[in-house]
């Protein structure tokens, strides 16, 4: 997904998910190697008697330094690899997190997670269906009055699975500033547009829907956004890392983001992502986030199941349930996000057919990055 004068969220990166995990689901599960460590790793939960049998995760980590994935990493200024799997934990850092002077990425930098901030606002929202506070049949001028032209027309639920008709005015306009203060004045201009199509009737990736679900949530709870999602996602789920960012300057440990020429792009200012893309993380937190949402009553079992079910395929064939794109793979359906934004590149998937959680993030959004972290991806998933 793409969000302001970034990457934030688009339906563009959804789509080149797709298809790129198809190109690369055959080649996926096959590396091996005897290369040395990368720079930064870390084993949380291994087993301490390095006699016995490596586990999986560790196979999963040597593949990931295997001349089959240094094909995809040496083009990057640097990676981020994550994977959980009962309960343990492995992760990798590879090359800089930021260049010139070059500093080595470790496994606990921070970084923008662009679109996989959707997930998060959905998982809130269906909390607050589950206490009562609001419906999912509700529609946006219950909750908005006059902010959407035809938000009578149009509910939560088609908010939250983009079938809701609303031009997405972040991805049509490259230049659209990622500093942007969404006031309700503002976004009522944005959202100043005929609709795309009837709602509930076609599945079409749109940033907007999710200012307005952050708009929603704190018409509902008379708190911010920010507060919200603290409470009711990041903390529950451990995520001690992560927060809904508005101004990077402050953020520690941050990475830098890169273009495809190798140019600083990173924001300072950062209001505009917002719902749609403005979480700040790390990989370890997104492993979290996913296994705590898919395994420990985040959200109810019913709304879960709503939420990880398809209302309808984004343009290359992926479906897309209450917040999270359902992938299929060779080793089946993944559950997840992709984002990007300003630099940042991530892909967060579950593989419900071994309950292994992947997470790989790269500074920069180029082809390659899209390429190789789709590679990194399925391997570690379908491994």
């Amino acid at each position: 997904m793409r969000v302001p004068g970034v990457r934030g969220g688009r339906s563009g990166a959804s789509l080149v998910l797709v298809l790129v995990l198809a190109l690369v689901l055959l080649a996926a599960c096959t590396s091996s190697s005897d290369d040395s460590p990368r720079p930064s790793s870390d084993t949380s939960g291994a087993a301490a008697d390095a006699a016995e049998e490596p586990l999986v995760l560790d196979r999963i980590v040597e593949s990931w330094q295997s001349p089959s994935a240094d094909v995809y990493l040496e083009d990057l200024p640097g990676a981020i690899l994550v994977a959980l799997e009962n309960g343990e934990t492995r992760s990798l850092a590879v090359g800089n997190s930021r260049l010139a002077p070059d500093e080595p990425m470790r496994v606990d930098d921070r970084f923008g997670a662009g679109s996989v901030t959707k997930p998060m606002v959905a998982a809130a929202i269906l909390q607050l269906e589950d206490q009562g506070a609001l419906n999912l049949t509700d529609t946006v001028e219950e909750w908005l009055p006059g902010m959407l032209p035809f938000g009578k027309g149009v509910t939560i639920e088609d908010l939250l699975d983009h079938r809701s008709g609303i031009f997405d005015v972040a991805n049509a306009d490259p230049d659209f500033p990622l500093d942007i203060d969404l006031t309700d004045q503002r976004l009522r201009r944005l959202l100043d547009h005929p609709p795309t199509g009837p709602p509930d009737k076609t599945t079409r990736y749109t940033n907007p829907g999710y200012w307005l679900l952050g708009k929603i949530i704190e018409r509902a709870t008379g708190h911010q956004l920010a507060h919200e999602l603290d409470t009711r996602v990041f903390t529950p789920a451990g995520m001690t890392d992560t927060v809904l960012s508005a101004d990077l300057r402050g953020e520690p440990r941050l990475v830098r983001g890169y273009d495809k020429n190798g140019e600083d792009i990173t924001p300072s200012d950062y209001t505009g992502p917002w719902a749609a893309g403005g979480v700040v993380t790390t990989g370890g937190d997104l492993v979290r986030f996913l296994d705590t949402l898919l395994h420990k009553d985040l959200v109810s079992d019913a709304n879960l199941d709503e939420m990880t079910t398809s209302r309808g395929d984004l343009a290359a064939g992926a479906g897309y349930g209450l917040g999270v794109l359902l992938a299929d793979s060779r080793c089946g359906e993944l559950i997840g996000h992709d984002g990007e934004i300003a630099g940042y590149r991530t892909f967060a998937f579950y593989n419900p057919a071994n309950g292994r959680t992947v997470v790989a993030f790269t500074n920069t959004s180029t082809n390659a990055a899209d390429e190789a972290l789709a590679y990194l991806t399925v391997d570690g998933l379908c491994y």
